[in-house]
């Protein structure tokens, strides 16, 4: 099974309860983002691109980076050169 088909499954399991809000397009998709690195989706340690999320949300590339971006400034991620963001392992304090 390719990762992204594994990604796609616990995007599923995740389904309706990941609707993306009214403000803007980058605040509930970091929002969303948070949820899914709180929830145990997105996994630590694994690396995610801007445009698999944006494919599965079914939105642009740009919102999906600006997200990811800003989650990376505050921790939760790390930017890695031309593959995306890794998940970044937090402690329950962090949490």
């Amino acid at each position: 099974m390719a990762p992204g088909d594994e990604w796609a499954k616990r995007m599923e399991r995740v389904g309706r309860e990941a609707k993306l809000s009214q403000s803007t397009l980058k605040q509930s998709t970091q929002a969303l983002i948070r949820q899914l690195l709180f929830s145990g989706v997105m996994i630590p340690g694994e690396i995610y691109s801007a445009n698999s999320l944006a494919t599965h949300l079914g939105i642009s590339n740009s919102p999906a980076r600006e997200a990811m971006m800003a989650l990376a400034a505050n921790g939760l991620l790390e930017p890695v050169r031309n593959r995306g963001f890794r998940v970044v392992e937090l402690s329950e304090h962090d949490r």
